[in-house]
Order: C-alpha cells, then sequence, then structure tokens
C-alpha cells in the first residue's frame, strides 16, 4: 500500500439536541460550503 496524505478539517455539528464532531476531508467541505474557506488558506 502507498501512503497517502489527505488534508481533514475538524467540523463541529450543533442542532438543537445534539453537538457532535467529526474529520471531514478538507476537499469535500470547500465543495460542500465555500464561504467557510473564503477569508484564507490553509498554512501547509
Amino acid at each position: 500500500m502507498k501512503t497517502k496524505e489527505v488534508a481533514s478539517v475538524k467540523v463541529l455539528w450543533r442542532n438543537q439536541l445534539v453537538e457532535k464532531a467529526t474529520w471531514e476531508a478538507e476537499e469535500d467541505m470547500k465543495k460542500r460550503y465555500p464561504h467557510l474557506f473564503a477569508s484564507g488558506e490553509s498554512s501547509n
């Protein structure tokens, strides 16, 4: 197997009853929520 790096972001999901944190692929989150990444890029 080859090693592969995937940039991830920690996402805090909130609704009225539950608060949960998950790790999501940065690329997927940028596609779904581009406005959250508009102010800057990662420092890598």
